[in-house]
């Protein structure tokens, strides 16, 4: 055999060797082709679809790939958009902080204990008014001096809470309160000056004219008496000024403070009180120009028209001008004053004088003033 031949028959001898120790060797290959084959796809596979499978397993991933949203995917990011602002509404309400409320109810506490205070306050202010004005001045509105001349322990009881109110608890009170307490004050303090001037002993030579009892005899002593609000002093005049005029700027206050003669408003038996202010101030100007004697008259017969010298321009007639000013009405009054002033009286005054005092034809007098105490 030639040296070739001889290469062969090895090669063959092999061959036949190792099919007989493995009889599926020859398919062997095949499978390992067939599996390399069924790999490649999956590694050369169209891009597109990678992107699809990366989106479905890796979201974040396909986010940074950017590529174009389904609805799906609109959908779900609008859920996280939602969630995120859920989470952060919802957030400082698990997260939320208490000082606030609790530093808000000590302070509604100190409102309400204040609150309660000013009343007990204001209610302790009543009771001593009330003591004065119930027991010792009657339905009339006549003041008993010569009894409250033998209680002045009683008159110092009541004046003690006005010298000692402190000014920030009294500025917490609404306005009808304070005007209350104003009226209250002056009046109190006026019957004060008059039983420390009591009985009034008038001279010889005024006595025919004046009158033995009329207040003209110690009219001096009551414009400079002095008397402590607040741990502030005070006169008649000044909290007439400074309070009823140019504070309060109401002339119903007028009807309602003394002067403690028998032409001044009567004076009520009870104290006024800030929650029915202006019905009591309303039914003291009714009352009081309901006296022809003191408050209102009109004598149609004889065409003329009487009111009381309080509300002469130069006593109190220029406090209504403000409020009641009116050129619509009383043209034939050449006074503004006069005109405020009828135009403030036809509120409280019967019809048919109201109908006198707007159409007809008539002259403004004024009555004579009754000097003498309201005892």
């Amino acid at each position: 055999m030639s040296k070739y031949l001889w290469v062969l028959v090895i090669v063959f001898t092999l061959i036949l060797i190792k099919v007989a120790n493995n009889p599926k060797g020859s398919f062997a290959l095949d499978s390992n082709l067939k599996e390399t084959q069924k790999s490649e796809p999956e590694n050369i596979a169209d891009p597109n679809q990678a992107v699809i499978k990366a989106q479905k397993n890796h979201p974040s991933d396909a986010n940074d790939k950017k590529t174009p949203p389904t609805d799906d995917a609109n959908s779900i990011e609008e859920s996280n958009k939602t969630e995120d602002k859920t989470s952060k509404e919802e957030a400082p309400a698990k997260n939320q902080k208490t000082p606030e409320k609790s530093a808000e109810e000590p302070k509604a506490a100190k409102t309400k204990k204040t609150q309660e205070n000013l009343s007990q306050i204001q209610n302790q202010l009543q009771k001593e008014f009330t003591k004065i004005f119930a027991d010792y001045i009657d339905k009339q509105g006549k003041v008993n001096y010569r009894k409250l001349r033998r209680q002045r322990l009683v008159l110092r009881s009541v004046t003690n809470p006005i010298e000692t109110l402190k000014p920030d608890e009294y500025q917490k009170w609404s306005k009808e309160d304070k005007i209350a307490f104003w009226i209250n004050t002056y009046n109190i303090n006026k019957l004060k000056a008059i039983i420390e001037n009591y009985p009034i002993v008038g001279s010889r030579w005024l006595n025919p004219i004046w009158g033995a009892k009329s207040i003209r005899h110690i009219k001096n002593q009551l414009d400079t008496y002095k008397f402590i609000v607040m741990n502030e002093e005070f006169t008649f005049n000044e909290i007439e000024n400074r309070f009823f005029k140019d504070l309060f700027k109401e002339p119903r206050i007028f009807f309602a403070i003394t002067m403690g003669t028998k032409s001044s408003p009567p004076m009520l038996n009870t104290p006024y009180q800030g929650i029915k202010l202006y019905q009591q101030l309303d039914d003291q100007v009714r009352k009081f120009l309901a006296d022809e004697k003191i408050g209102f008259k009109a004598d149609e017969e004889n065409k003329i028209v009487y009111l009381s010298l309080l509300l002469k321009t130069g006593w109190y007639g220029s406090q209504f001008t403000e409020k009641y000013s009116t050129n619509k009405m009383f043209k034939d009054k050449t006074s503004p004053d006069m005109r405020a002033v009828l135009n403030f009286v036809i509120n409280y005054i019967p019809q048919n004088n109201v109908s006198f005092l707007k159409i007809g034809n008539y002259s403004v007098r004024y009555l004579n003033y009754n000097w003498l105490l309201n005892e």
